[in-house]
C-alpha cells in the first residue's frame, strides 16, 4: 500500500473518522494497530523489524533517562544512529543489491 494509491485513500477514509469517534483512551491504540496494518501490507518481515526497533528505542530511552552527563549523550547518539542506519538500509537496499 503506497501513499499515492487508492488503497491508502480508502484506508485513511476509514481510519480517520473512526479515530475521532473513539474515546481518547482508545485513539492511540487505533493508531498503533492501523500503523501495524499499514506496514504489514509491505510484508510480515517488516513488522518484525518494526517491533525490534520499537523495543530497542524503548530500552535506549530507559537508559537515557537513568543516565546523566556524557553517557546520556552517547546513548542518544547511539539510538539515533541505529534508527538512521535502519532507514538507510531500507532506502538503499535495492540500490546496493
Amino acid at each position: 500500500m503506497l501513499f499515492n494509491s487508492l488503497q491508502f485513500i480508502v484506508f485513511c477514509l476509514i481510519i480517520i473518522p473512526v479515530y475521532f469517534i473513539l474515546p481518547n483512551r482508545f485513539q492511540n491504540i487505533l493508531l498503533l494497530l492501523s500503523s501495524f496494518f499499514f506496514y504489514f501490507a509491505f510484508g510480515p518481515f517488516i513488522i518484525l523489524i518494526l517491533l525490534a526497533i520499537i523495543f530497542f528505542d524503548f530500552l535506549i530511552g530507559i537508559q537515557i533517562e537513568t543516565s546523566s552527563g556524557y553517557a546520556r549523550k552517547i546513548l542518544f547518539i547511539l539510538g539515533l544512529l541505529v534508527n538512521i542506519l535502519v532507514l538507510l538500509g531500507f532506502k538503499y537496499y535495492n540500490f546496493i543489491n
